[in-house]
């Protein structure tokens, strides 16, 4: 586990990521002399974008189908 500074720097870097600044800027902001460094960061926030994108992706649907077949139950009781 990441501790101090290290877990700032982490979080900021992780931050950059998640608003959109490219590789190069963040390397810049982090002070990094060795892109492949920047390059771990970046794809661990990638990784966890599309984790989440897919979960918030598959209960949405499963929200929708639950939602039709409650209707569908409904219509078919009248």
């Amino acid at each position: 586990m990441r501790r101090g500074a290290g877990r700032s720097k982490y979080a900021a870097i992780t931050n950059w990521f998640r608003q959109g600044l490219s590789e190069y800027d963040v390397m810049t902001l982090a002070g990094h002399a060795n892109f492949s460094t920047t390059h771990e960061f970046y794809l661990a926030v990638a990784d966890d974008l599309i984790a989440r994108a897919r979960q918030a992706t598959t209960h949405q649907v499963s929200q929708q189908l639950l939602q039709k077949s409650c209707q569908n139950s409904q219509r078919g009781a009248n």
